[in-house]
Order: C-alpha cells, then sequence, then structure tokens
C-alpha cells in the first residue's frame, strides 16, 4: 500500500535483543583496614621498676617510728634519772630511798633511867598524847537586863536623842524577845528589846518593848518618808512571818515611829 510505512517484524526485535549479551556488573570487595602492629614489648631489665604503698600505709608507719622513739627516750630518761638518785643517795650516806622520819613533835620524850645496880640505862617508850578534843563548856543562857540585842544583852541603850524609832512590839516575854531579835538580825534588821518592868536585875521573866535600830533624825523626818515607808512594810511582812511559821504571839502588825528624847 501507497504512503504506508513498513516497520520490521517484532519477533525480529525479540531476536535482537537475545542476541545482545547483558550488561555485566563488577563487584569490587570491600576494602578491610590493615590491622595494627602489635605493640613492641620493651625487655624488662631488674632493678628499673617503681614501688608504690598506699598513703595511709606511709603516715601509719612514720607514726610508728616516732613512737618507738619516743618509747627509747622515756625509758633512758628514767633510767638516768634512777642513777644519779642512787649516785646522790650514796654521796649523801643514805641507804634507802624512804626519807628519814621526823620524831612526833607530840611524843613525850622522857629521860634516860639509871638503875642502881649500874646496868646500862635504857629508855623509856615515847608516851603518846592525848589528842582528843576538849568537852566544849556549855554555853550559858542569856540573862534577861536592860536592853537587849540580838548578841545578848547590851550595857546601855544604843538610840540617840533626837532620832526616831521603829516600835513593833509592846509587852513580849523575855524568851519571844530574844528570838525576836535573831529572827530579825537573819532577815537584815538590827533591833533593840527595851525591858520596861520593875525585875530584878537577871530576872528572865521581865517583859519588853522592841525597837528597830532604823533611825530617823528629826531633822529629816519628812525628806526620808519613802525609806520610812519601805521599812514600815518590811517589818509587817516579817510580822506575819514570825506570827505564821515561827508561832509567835504578835505580828509588828502596828508598829510606831517613835522620838527617842
Amino acid at each position: 500500500m501507497a504512503g504506508r510505512r513498513s516497520h520490521p517484524p517484532l519477533f525480529e526485535f525479540l531476536r535482537k535483543d537475545s542476541a545482545q549479551p547483558p550488561p555485566s556488573v563488577r563487584i569490587e570487595p570491600a576494602r578491610t583496614r590493615p590491622e595494627p602492629p602489635p605493640p613492641r614489648k620493651t625487655p624488662e631489665t631488674p632493678g628499673s621498676g617503681v614501688i608504690r604503698i598506699p598513703v595511709y600505709a606511709f603516715y601509719l608507719g612514720v607514726t610508728a617510728v616516732l613512737g618507738f622513739c619516743v618509747l627509747v627516750w622515756a625509758l633512758g630518761f628514767q633510767a638516768g634519772r634512777g642513777r644519779g638518785e642512787e649516785q646522790a643517795m650514796r654521796q649523801l650516806g643514805l641507804t634507802s630511798r624512804t626519807p628519814p622520819r621526823n620524831p612526833d613533835p607530840l611524843a613525850i620524850d622522857t629521860p634516860p633511867v639509871v638503875s642502881p645496880n649500874g646496868t646500862p640505862p635504857f629508855r623509856q617508850t615515847p608516851v603518846e598524847r592525848d589528842l582528843t578534843p576538849p568537852t566544849p563548856q556549855q554555853t550559858p543562857a542569856p540573862v534577861a537586863s536592860a536592853f537587849l540585842g540580838s548578841a545578848g544583852a547590851m550595857a546601855s541603850d544604843p538610840r540617840q536623842p533626837g532620832v526616831n524609832y521603829l516600835k513593833i512590839a509592846s509587852r513580849v516575854s523575855f524568851d519571844e524577845t530574844r528570838g525576836i531579835l535573831l529572827y530579825l538580825k537573819a532577815n537584815g534588821v538590827e533591833a533593840l528589846g527595851l525591858r520596861i518592868d520593875a525585875a530584878t536585875s537577871g530576872d528572865n521573866n521581865g517583859v519588853y518593848d522592841i525597837f528597830t535600830l532604823m533611825g530617823v533624825p528629826s531633822e529629816r523626818y519628812t525628806a526620808m518618808a519613802q525609806e520610812r515607808e519601805r521599812h514600815w512594810n518590811t517589818i509587817r511582812r516579817l510580822g506575819q512571818v514570825w506570827r505564821s511559821e515561827h508561832k509567835g504571839t504578835v505580828d509588828f502588825a502596828q508598829p510606831l515611829w517613835q522620838l527617842f528624847r
């Protein structure tokens, strides 16, 4: 047919394709890294090694050496001291380290007794003194007097004219007056017991008025108002304790300032 292109048949194409050899694929082996050469062994020489010891072992050894040195020094010091003492004792003519016993100053050294038949005298054994302390004498009971203080009878009235004193109790027995004076003294207050009856001296059945010895001069009576108030309150407080705890018959409830003339 005119105008129609001719093409080779299909089997020819197949024949050409089968006649061509397949493309070859080259497979190259993977490259391997060369192994490093073995390290060279250095020949060992005797005596060239380094000895390593722990630090604590080093310090322990140093401590042991120092302790040994101290022990040797102490032993040598004691030995030298003992030899020195022995030499000194030999020079002094002593044979023992025990010091000579001093004679007892309380022992009575009796003179040697000479027998009438001419035999050698002998010394009697020293007699020890009796060191038993003597029995203390009993303190006599306090004796009543016109004026009593915390230390006992007083020779005169310690009050001064023109000075005010606080009267805290009236007509108190001798025994209770002594107790009150000691009680006030223990609490820092000096006081006076003034006998008011006409009994003879030495009679313990008298009665007393009691004054504290904190004096307030007349010219300073107003200026010392605070001091007077504090003292007044202190006495009242001590009186309550005396009555409740010491079984007293008075309690200093109405203290009164009086001028001594």
